[in-house]
């Protein structure tokens, strides 16, 4: 894919978001909703309505969690809205 065509879908993705996204790198937990497994995880960006995280390439993300932040101990509900390798990006719920 050139460069040009890459820039485009990227600037097609950020204009459908309704908030901005602000960078970090936190270090956080994924639960998953029954407790059966938990996954560390780092948030790369977030917003009010979401976030990008990056999981170990091949880990299993499933589709609604509970995303534990360490800073602060704060819970968000998520929704995995999509995937590409290790990002994953979530709505809060």
């Amino acid at each position: 894919m050139s460069q040009v065509a890459s820039d485009k879908r990227q600037n097609a993705s950020a204009e459908k978001r309704t908030s901005e996204r602000h960078l970090t790198l936190q270090t956080a937990r994924i639960t998953c909703t029954d407790n059966s497994f938990s996954l560390e995880c780092a948030i790369l960006d977030v917003s009010d309505r979401g976030a990008c995280i990056l999981v170990p390439e091949g880990a299993t993300v499933p589709e609604m969690f509970t995303l534990s932040l360490d800073h602060d101990s704060s819970l968000h509900s998520c929704r995995r809205a999509w995937r590409k390798g290790a990002r994953v990006g979530v709505s809060f719920v």
